[in-house]
This record gives structure tokens, C-alpha cells and sequence, in this order.
């Protein structure tokens, strides 16, 4: 049986918090009488050594609809992340980061919108955003783009979040992705290119239905990526996909940059108190020079 959505989780050494997130889906599925034919779960573990597989045995004993997909060893995170997207069978597939905290009726909201609008994506934004940006219907990503261009960029790169997309299976190009591996955002090149072409429309929710941790975890190969260096190059290459000279690239940078200084003037110890762990990582203190320095441009 192929469920109209699938979320796709991909999973590397996390159990606990894979745990936390399958018990959350479950109950939302069991609460409201949600069966297989409508959602079912793919996880695809990256090897994990923990006990991801007991976890995930467990949810299928109890009756979870779960497909897994194990990789022999761990394959990096952009590789593993690709595979679980190629694992939605049906109309829609939800990527969700195996670390997030659904909000109690995200699954019933995320329904809602697809079946009311049939979107090529549908894009949601997390518990940081109270007012999601740009919320509403577009008729093309083309739209979506040019609205946060001219009044918040930083939108864009926003829903670069593995969980902030639902994609329309039929706008997904698995091998485009593959090809953009290196960008370390291939769920977005798989899925922004299809879709623009399609002309299909976009969904921007007027609610959070996801919670990002404050305590995240460190990321699953200890490697914390350049943020503002892989936004900047993804911009450039979605400003010229999409014909939108408009479209600042440096933007977004800024918009973080200020964020970020505010936060260290008015909250100097919580932001020490939750960032801490990343002080003895060197592509820490990497990410805070790009900030800092590509957010003046």
C-alpha cells in the first residue's frame, strides 16, 4: 500500500531522539485515526552504531507503517539525506530532521494543506518564526521567491531546514540532487528546480507545525558546515535559476549577522550557555568568522 505521505526521516546515531519523534508521529496517527493508506514513515539509517535498529524494530512491532533503509556504513550526511527523500512512494513526502519536536497537530495541519491545495511544496517554518514570512499561496516558486526577495530574504534560506519542505513527489528530481551533494543543501536543488519548471504552486503555512531543539545535538560527523558560505552560493544559483536579479545573495548573511549581534548584546550568557559545546570545534569558530565578516557585504 503506498500512503498519499510519507515522512522521510533520515538518521545517523541518534536514538533517543528518533525515539522522541516516532512517538510523537505515532500518537498523532493513533489520536486522529490516521492509517498507512494516508501516512507511513521511511527512515533511512546511516549505519548507525547505536541502537537506532532496536528503536526502529520496536515502532514496527507496535504496528508503526514503517520502511527502513540501512546503509552498511555511514555514508555522510548528504548521501543518507538524498536516500531518504528517493523513499517517498506517494503523492507527498515531509523530510524531517530526526531531531525535531513536532508540534501536537503538525501532521493534521500538513494534511489539510496538501489535500486542499495539492501544492508542488509546501513550506512551513519552525517555532522561531511566531508570524511565519510570506505565508500564503503562490502560484510558482518564482512568486514565493521574488515576495521574500523584496521584503525577507532570509525566508529563503530559512527553509532550507530538512523539515520546513513537503514536496510533490512529481517535482522532485532524485538525480539533480544527487549531482549537488557538495552544496550540502541537495533536498533543495532536487526539489526547486522540478518544481519551477512545473509551474506547480506553493503553500507557505501561517503557523509553525516544527520545533528546532535549542539543546541540539552536535551535527552526526562533528563537521558544522559554512553556513553563510553554502546560503550565499545557493542564492547565486537560485537567482540565476529563476531569472530574479532582485535576489540579493549577501542578504540573508545580514539579516543573521544583526541576529546575531543583538542576541551577544542583550543575552551575552544565554548565548554562550547554549552555544558552549561548539567553542573546542575549529568549523565553529569558522561559521562565527564567515557571520561576521560575509554579513558586512
Amino acid at each position: 500500500m503506498t500512503a498519499y505521505l510519507t515522512i522521510c526521516i533520515p538518521t545517523f546515531n541518534r536514538a533517543r531522539y528518533l525515539a522522541e519523534l516516532l512517538e510523537a508521529i505515532q500518537t498523532q496517527l493513533r489520536r486522529n485515526g490516521i492509517g498507512p493508506e494516508t501516512v507511513s514513515v521511511a527512515v533511512s539509517d546511516n549505519g548507525s552504531p547505536d541502537g537506532t535498529p532496536d528503536v526502529l524494530r520496536r515502532f514496527s512491532a507496535e504496528g508503526l507503517p514503517l520502511e527502513v533503509s540501512r546503509n552498511e556504513r555511514n555514508l555522510g550526511i548528504n548521501p543518507n539525506l538524498c536516500r531518504a527523500c528517493e523513499m517517498a512512494r506517494g503523492r507527498f513526502g515531509w523530510l524531517l530532521g530526526d531531531d525535531e519536536l513536532l508540534d501536537q497537530r503538525a501532521i493534521d495541519v500538513v494534511l489539510d494543506a496538501l489535500r486542499r491545495h495539492d501544492p508542488g511544496l509546501l513550506v512551513m517554518y519552525d517555532t522561531r518564526y511566531p508570524s511565519p514570512p510570506s505565508a500564503g499561496v503562490y502560484a510558482g516558486y518564482r512568486d514565493f521567491a521574488a515576495a521574500c526577495a523584496r521584503s525577507n530574504p532570509g525566508a529563503l534560506t530559512e527553509h532550507t531546514l530538512l523539515s520546513s519542505n513537503v514536496f510533490r513527489t512529481d517535482c522532485y528530481d532524485a538525480e539533480f540532487a544527487r549531482q549537488s551533494i557538495d552544496t550540502d543543501f541537495p533536498h533543495m536543488f532536487g526539489m526547486i528546480r522540478p518544481l519551477h519548471r512545473s509551474g506547480a504552486a506553493v503553500v507557505v503555512l501561517d503557523r509553525p507545525a516544527i520545533t528546532t531543539r535549542t539543546d541540539r545535538p552536535p551535527p552526526p560527523d562533528g563537521r558544522w558546515v559554512p553556513i553563510d558560505q553554502k546560503w550565499i552560493a545557493y542564492l547565486r544559483w537560485l537567482r540565476d535559476e529563476l531569472d530574479l536579479p532582485e535576489l540579493d545573495p549577501y542578504a540573508p548573511t545580514r539579516q543573521a549577522r544583526q541576529a546575531m549581534l543583538r542576541t551577544l548584546r542583550r543575552h551575552p550568557l544565554r548565548f554562550v550557555r547554549q552555544n558552549w559545546r561548539s567553542a573546542l570545534q575549529p568549523s565553529a569558530w569558522r561559521f562565527l568568522f564567515d557571520r561576521l565578516v560575509l554579513g558586512r557585504r
